[in-house]
């Protein structure tokens, strides 16, 4: 019995890796094929730190815009306050 169990636990390993595999293949060729019609994101590659900065920066902008703009007034126009449900219309 206890080989039966080793036996049924190796093929489900390779049943598993068999998918992962293909997947990894398909992504590198798609990705290849990205590259090659798009030759500037090997730049994003070299410069990751400067993309992550960037991106790290604009989401902390993001942030602190939305926080500043919390309590902001409803809009003034009778529409546009019933199209944001400010107040019942």
């Amino acid at each position: 019995m206890p080989q039966t169990k080793a036996a049924f636990v190796d093929l489900k390993k390779k049943v598993v890796a068999l998918p992962a595999a293909l997947v990894a293949l398909g992504a590198r060729a798609a990705l290849s094929t990205l590259i090659s019609a798009v030759p500037d994101l090997v730049w994003v590659r070299k410069n990751k730190e400067a993309v992550f900065v960037f991106a790290g920066v604009m989401l902390t902008v993001s942030g602190c815009l939305q926080w500043r703009s919390r309590f902001a007034p409803c809009p003034v126009d009778a529409a546009q306050c019933s199209a944001v449900q400010c107040m019942p219309a």
